[in-house]
Formats: C-alpha cells, structure tokens, sequence
C-alpha cells in the first residue's frame, strides 16, 4: 500500500469516529438502563435510542483495515442465510455512504479495552469500533442478538423487516478465558457437532474449547507418527490432520482458540493398547492407565505427539492432562528402570516420580513455543510457572487454589460444581450422576460469588472460568444438546458481565430469545422454563 492511500485509509476513520463521537453527543438516548437489552451476555453499558435501522439489500457495509474487512465480511456472510441479501462489504479508502451502511473500524482509542468494542446505532448508520480484531467481532454478534431471533434461520425468510433497534453500547469482558471442555474421547460426536458448538459459542462470545481428545476409552486425532493410535477406530469415528486444520480454521475466524488435551500420564489406556511397551501398568477395570515413567521411549513419544499437535493448533496452549494418576500409580515401583530414575535423582516415593514425568513434558510443551495447561496436580512438580493450572476442586479446598495463584500461575477456574454439566441440573433428572448441589443453570450464572481469602492481585491470575463435559453418558447430539444448552449462556454472562452488572431475573428474560435461536438452528437444549417439554434424553 503506498503512502497516499494509507493516508486515505486513516482519514477514512478519523472522520468515522469524529461522527461517531458527534452522533452519541446528539442522539437522543434513554437511561443507561441495560434490563432494557437483549444482548446475552449483557453488556457493560447500552443506552437505547429511539427508531430502527432497517437492514435492506440495499445496506453497504463498510470497513477499510484487513482485520476489520474480515470481520465484516463474515458479517455479511452470516446475514446472508437469513435474509437472502448479498450485502456489498466496500473496501476502499472513500468515505463509506452517508446513509444506510455499516461501519467496522479499528481504533488505537485507550478507552477500547482488549476484546471491547463500541457501538452507535441510528436510524441511518451502524458503527462498530474496537481495538482488534476480536472486538469487532463481538460487536457483530450484539449486532446479531438485536436482530430478531429469525436471522438464525439457515432458508431465506421473504416479506421479513429486518429492524435493529438504535442505541449506544459500550462493552468488554471480565475474564479472558470463557470455555468449555469437550470430551470425545469418550464418546465421538464428530465434525459437524463440533462447528455447531463452535457458532453457538461465538454467538455468546465465548472464547475458549477445550478439546480433550485422549483418555482411557479412546484417542480420536491423527498422528502420523503413530498411526496405531487410531488403528482400533473404524474410519469416520476419529478426526484425520485435515479434518483437524478445517475445525481450527473455523474457530479461527470465531476468534475462538482451540486447545488439545492429551491426558496423561494417567487415563492412558488408548495409548498402552497401541503401545503395549509405554505402560506404567493398570488394574483389572483399568488394564494400562499409566505411563511408565522410567521409560526414555515414552517420551519420544509424547515429544512426537507434541510436535504433530504444535502444528495443527496455532494458539498457545497444550493441555497435558495430568489427572488422577494416584489411581494406579503404586505399580511404578515393580517397573523396569524406575529404580535407577529414583536412585539418579534421591526420589522417595512415586508422587516425585509423576513429578518426574510432569517436568519433563512441561520441558517439551515450553521447548515448541506453547505453554503447558494441565488439571490442577502441578504445584510440586515445579513446572514453568507460565503455565495454566485448571482448578477442578470445589470451594472447599480454597487453599490450594490460593497456592497456585500465590505461586504465579495463572489459573482456570472449572470447579466440578457447578461446572461439570455432563451432572443433573434439575430434579427430575435420574440417569446422570447427582452431587449434593445441582450443577444448574442458576447455579453456574452466580458462581463465583466469592473466593474466599483473594484479593485484587489474586484475581489478576485467574484468566477465567470454563464447564466442562465429559461424555461417559453423552452417546449422542441430543443429550449433548441437553447439557449443553442453557447452561453455556449462563457461564458465557458470568465471565463476560461485570459482577455488578449480573442480574439473574433479568438473564432469564433474554435467555427466551436464545432458546428460540437454538429452535432455528436445529439446537436441542433443557428447557428450564416448562422441564416437562424437554424430558431428559434416553442414553441410546
């Protein structure tokens, strides 16, 4: 690009924001009222107007920097299945019309907050300002949740208005880290789920999947290093490289990361059932759980598989597992080479030896440029303190959380109640596994009220929070669906909305416009307003 039109580009939006600015000072708005909005998760401040912008095929959407071009042209795209418009995305230096167009610009302005963005509505124009590329993207999907619920039809709706009403919004999250984990190596729901999960996630501007691809029952990615991974799968049941590389790119362009977990050394059947020599031992229910720990060849394994998935997720994390392995760990002791390893090193007992093989993964992860995620069993193993410890405990064992984040970890918060949903969330509920507190809707939209004994600094480590949903019961969509959803709106406000800001009377009203979106979309979902019309789905 030469001087001349980058200077255009830049006098482009300095002019956008100037009308920007002027436009909020002379609109006539009403109170900062946000149990007016319809936006889940609820934004930091909406302020409604008074009309609509009309969408029409005749609306130019304008946007002028690569990033902001992107965005706009997903936009478009999406808006397109609905309303049958093929909305023209203008890209050049010119100033976008005058009328009925929207704006998607970049902005340097220290009042945009990483992931926020600002936006005017009026009558005339729609502008979305954010300081990257994520923000301009949330800015769309508010775009989309002031649509009525129908733009989510995926067959043209004819003879349909398409009204967005006029406001000012102002927004940004409260945790960077807003996921879910989900469990196929348990029970494989495919492609198409995962992109459908995917959508719904960006739609309530949740950032984070955590893809746990490994454990005792099953190992569903391609390695091609080690084939015999997959081998047991039939075809269709595992996810190949390229299949791998199309998931990202879809996240990719939701600005979600995707971060893979294989589990070990511990849940590690999968594994020892290709690669009878890796195993540490097991049991008679869970024959080759472990890793051996002493074994050279295992970690050019775990190297390998590393190395593979290093360059099939561009995000910065790796989940290393790392859970439960004092299930079995006792067998160590009788393995060949483990007595030599606790000799070299003055190891006691088998706790050092894990710690053993924890570092010398977390040495592999950090070796390719990524940083290591694991379940919160780290503290002794001394792994780069730029790693993530995801906290499964519930409040009851406050101080060894406060022991990681007092340490310098960053943690995740996934406390297995109330964020396990593959759990009861209702009364009614008999074949999913109960605890003393349902995991619910309500009770996932409060958490955390409180963690006792943080402070301020304490909170700065905790990137976020995520459900997770293991899939021992999951056998297919519909029970998926029927864990899944509204549960996944209540976290994403949770860790979007500002604490003062939360209102559950108030969530409840704008999570019936969602629940009819998942009706367009093909979406099953716990109807907590009338339980008797969604019964819990049978396993097979």
């Amino acid at each position: 690009m030469n001087i001349l039109s980058r200077i255009k580009r830049i006098l482009v939006v300095a002019t956008l924001q100037v009308t920007l600015f002027t436009a909020w000072s002379a609109q006539t708005v009403g109170a900062a009222d946000v149990s007016l909005c319809p936006i889940t998760p609820k934004p930091v401040s909406y302020r409604a107007g008074v009309g609509h912008f009309e969408l029409n095929s005749k609306t130019v959407i304008h946007a002028t920097e690569p990033k902001a071009v992107a965005c706009a042209r997903h936009f478009s795209k999406f808006l397109k299945q609905a309303t049958g418009f093929d909305l023209v995305v203008q890209t050049s230096p010119a100033a976008p019309p005058t009328n009925n167009h929207i704006s998607f610009s970049l902005s340097g302005d220290k009042d945009l907050k990483p992931e926020g963005y600002q936006i005017n509505i009026q009558k005339n124009l729609i502008h979305i300002v954010a300081k990257d590329a994520a923000g301009l993207f949330y800015g769309s999907q508010s775009l989309r949740h002031l649509l009525p619920p129908e733009i989510e039809s995926t067959k043209v709706i004819k003879d349909r208005m398409w009204q967005i009403p006029t406001a000012r919004i102002i927004d940004s999250p409260r945790f960077s880290w807003r996921g879910i984990m989900l469990d196929e190596a348990r029970h494989f729901l495919g492609k198409a789920y995962v992109l459908e999960l995917l959508d719904n996630m960006a739609m309530c501007k949740m950032n984070r999947l955590h893809w746990h691809l490994t454990d005792q029952e099953g190992w569903v990615i391609e390695i091609k290093k080690h084939p015999k991974l997959t081998a047991e799968r039939a075809p269709g049941t595992f996810y190949t490289q390229d299949q791998i590389r199309e998931i990202v790119a879809y996240a990719e362009a939701r600005h979600i990361t995707i971060i893979p977990e294989i589990d070990m050394p511990g849940h590690s059947g999968a594994i020892t059932r290709a690669y009878p020599e890796f195993s540490g031992g097991g049991n008679k229910r869970l024959p080759g759980f472990t890793l051996n720990p002493a074994n050279e060849d295992v970690y050019t394994f775990t190297n390998d598989v590393f190395t593979e998935l290093a360059g099939l997720f561009p995000g910065q994390w790796i989940h290393t597992g790392g859970d439960e392995v004092h299930f079995i760990k006792l067998n160590w002791l009788s393995l060949p080479g483990v007595k030599e390893l606790m000799s070299k090193h003055a190891y006691k007992d088998t706790h050092d030896l894990e710690n053993h093989f924890h570092r010398r993964v977390a040495s592999q992860v950090k070796a390719l440029g990524k940083k290591g995620v694991s379940w919160g069993n780290m503290l002794a193993a001394k792994v780069p303190t730029e790693d993530v410890v995801q906290i499964w405990w519930m409040d009851g064992k406050n101080k060894l959380r406060h022991d990681f984040v007092k340490s310098g970890y960053d943690v995740i918060l996934c406390p297995h109640i109330p964020c396990y949903i593959s759990t009861a969330q209702h009364e009614s509920h008999r074949i999913l596994r109960r605890w003393k507190t349902l995991c619910s809707t309500p009770n996932i939209y409060d958490y955390p009220k409180s963690l006792d004994g943080f402070n301020q600094k304490d909170w700065s480590k905790v990137l976020g929070i995520q459900l997770a949903l293991w899939t021992e019961k999951v056998t297919n969509k519909k029970r998926a669906d029927f864990l899944i959803y509204p549960r996944l709106f209540a976290l994403a406000e949770t860790t979007w909305t500002p604490v003062e800001g939360k209102d559950y009377a108030d969530f409840e009203k704008r999570l019936k416009p969602m629940l009819q979106r998942l009706d367009l979309k093909g979406t099953g979902y716990f109807n907590l307003f009338d339980p008797k019309s969604t019964p819990e789905p049978p396993i097979k």
